[in-house]
């Protein structure tokens, strides 16, 4: 079983590093070989892995804390947006325009069971909240508070985030077409701000988008080289930990 978790880690690695490429087309338009940008985003995890868990550790709270701000400061800006207070957009008041006529669930009830298997693999990770029980002096008392954390996380970020972008952007948006080539100027987030006619908002957000997907790529190496925890007394402790939470 263990094995077969470090292979799917290893296996998502290749996927965030060129998706991680790809985000940078939003800028060069593909003038640079994608397989340049792949090399210098290995070199980095590389770098990051070789200074063992410590580095990976400080470079999560950084990554996690920009994207953590980013959406925060995308949802206040998608509230007001939505509201008709960004001049800039001349659409106004919007509302739940984009709810109507049946927009809101393309291909019915069909289609809306059909996002859950992307979903699925967009919640895969939360589980490294455990896995790092071997690295903590304490787990006992700091996952049951890091695994709360993750819960509300996924409700404010996840959740929120999504309804709101969903107002903004209509589902039959024409630039949404290309969303699953990991092409980044088809991000929901960024067509929402482009949208909204504010300039150079969109750059900062592909920036976070590109620190983002190296974050989780980050955490591809982290997890596919824990395949398991050595400690049996580590193993027993997460297992109470688990069941007290």
């Amino acid at each position: 079983m263990g094995w077969i978790y470090a292979i799917s880690w290893l296996t998502v690695l290749p996927f965030e590093l060129t998706a991680a490429s790809l985000t940078i087309g939003f800028w060069d338009n593909g003038s640079i070989n994608i397989g340049a940008w792949i090399a210098v985003f290995v070199t980095a995890l590389f770098i990051i892995q070789f200074f063992g868990v410590r580095a990976y550790g400080y470079s999560e709270v950084f990554l996690s804390a920009i994207k953590v701000l980013a959406l925060t400061g995308f949802c206040i800006f998608a509230i007001i947006d939505n509201v008709g207070g960004v001049k800039t957009d001349p659409r106004g008041y919007i509302g739940v325009r984009y709810w109507k006529d049946g927009l809101a669930f393309q291909n019915g009830f069909h289609g809306f069971c059909s996002v859950f298997v992307t979903a699925a693999f967009a919640f895969g990770g939360t589980e490294l909240v455990g896995l790092t029980a071997a690295e903590n002096k304490n787990p006992a008392k700091q996952l049951p508070k890091a695994i709360r954390q993750t819960v509300w996380r996924i409700v404010l970020f996840y959740l929120v985030s999504l309804f709101l972008v969903g107002l903004l952007v209509s589902s039959d948006n024409p630039n949404l077409l290309d969303a699953a080539s990991s092409n980044t100027k088809d991000s929901i987030f960024v067509l929402a701000i482009v949208n909204a006619g504010v300039k150079g908002l969109p750059s900062v957000f592909n920036v976070v988008i590109t620190l983002s997907v190296l974050s989780v790529a980050n955490s591809c190496t982290y997890g596919s080289t824990r395949k398991s925890i050595s400690d049996p007394s580590l193993d027993r402790r997460l297992f109470l930990t688990l069941t007290y939470f």
